[in-house]
């Protein structure tokens, strides 16, 4: 009987190690209290490649997150004022003139850092292409493919209703090379790995993704939280 008691209690203890373990995971990093929604917006935006290729945008008009939980939401991001290499007006597939719509899933990581491995803040967003987004630059008939996802930085530390997210590229000297090169997602590391393809040539290329002045707005405050 003794040891049918000691056998329970060792599956109890178990069990709630497990149910902790489980809920430590679940908790690792989000903003609380959990909104519905967010609101992304920002400046002057430029997608480039490695072989300078760019296509550059006036501004990230406000585009709603929909949040599937304390970190992980959806969106349809616009860009207005698109332009490729500054000359030629370029759009999503099928869209309006010079407007660009990339559906995008954000999800919030740990320790963004540089490939020097330099951590820039402790929390980091990823923003990853839903399947693939098309870029056309109707004037010379190009057709740009890009897929992937972009790292950042989010700077501000809350409770704020207003957070500060840094999309940054290396710039002169590194063409198509992103600031914030991994993050984490519990053990696993997230690397950035945004690529484009041009004209469906098969030789997808590095992208970096910068965003002047880019900002995380919530219907009211909430606090970034790290278990």
């Amino acid at each position: 009987m003794k040891r049918m008691k000691l056998i329970g209690l060792m599956l109890l203890a178990v069990f709630a190690l497990g149910a902790f373990a489980a809920a430590t995971a679940s908790a690792e990093e989000g903003f609380l209290p959990t909104p519905k929604t967010a609101t992304a917006l920002g400046g002057t935006s430029i997608l480039e490649t490695a072989s300078k290729a760019n296509i550059t945008c006036t501004s990230l008009d406000d585009s709603t997150i929909t949040m599937e939980n304390d970190k992980h939401g959806k969106a349809t991001l616009q860009w207005l004022g698109c332009k490729a290499e500054g000359l030629f007006g370029a759009n999503s597939l099928g869209d309006k003139a010079e407007v660009i719509l990339a559906e995008v899933l954000f999800l919030v990581c740990l320790d963004p850092t540089n490939a020097a491995g330099t951590l820039i803040d402790n929390f980091g967003v990823i923003g990853e292409v839903v399947g693939k987004l098309h870029l056309e630059v109707p004037a010379v008939g190009a057709l740009t493919i890009v897929t992937g996802a972009a790292l950042g930085a989010i700077l501000t530390t809350g409770p704020a209703k207003l957070w500060i997210m840094e999309f940054n590229r290396v710039g002169t000297g590194s063409p198509g090379a992103q600031v914030v090169t991994d993050c984490k997602q519990g053990t696993t590391t997230i690397l950035h790995n945004l690529l484009s393809e041009l004209n469906e040539n098969k030789k997808p290329e590095a992208a970096s993704e910068n965003v002047a002045s880019g900002l995380l707005q919530f219907p009211s405050e909430v606090e970034l939280m790290d278990s």
